[in-house]
């Protein structure tokens, strides 16, 4: 993962939001949560893990100001549990979509993982 003050690169690593986002490709995030607008893809922390999936429904509160955030991926059957708006990291602003090298490791990767799971 590469960061900045106001914009950072991550690698996807699943297939949540495919076709938009192909696993292995890498996206660009501004570090900016006031862009966020519903239907736009948006990263937001679920613990400690970042999670890039798009914005469905932003809630506010008595005061006019977002509160609460609702996401969902593009491939997942269901949504995300709402989340507080202080979570959102940013918006997704690029996506560089991988390689023919960089799918075949997501790929041999993915059966190696499973194969291990099987194995235990």
């Amino acid at each position: 993962m590469m960061d900045t003050r106001d914009e950072m690169r991550v690698t996807v690593s699943t297939g949540s939001m495919v076709p938009f986002i192909p696993v292995g490709s890498t996206v660009t995030i501004r570090c900016d949560p006031e862009l966020a607008r519903e239907g736009a893809p948006v990263a937001y922390l679920s613990g400690s893990r970042l999670i890039v999936h798009r914005l469905t429904r932003i809630e506010l509160d008595a005061e006019g100001k977002p509160a609460t955030i609702h996401c969902q991926g593009d491939a997942n059957p269901h949504p995300d549990p709402p989340f507080p708006w202080e979570s959102l990291v940013g918006v997704v602003s690029h996506v560089a979509k991988p390689t023919i090298l960089m799918r075949l490791r997501f790929s041999w990767w993915a059966l190696h993982r499973r194969v291990r799971s099987l194995l235990t």
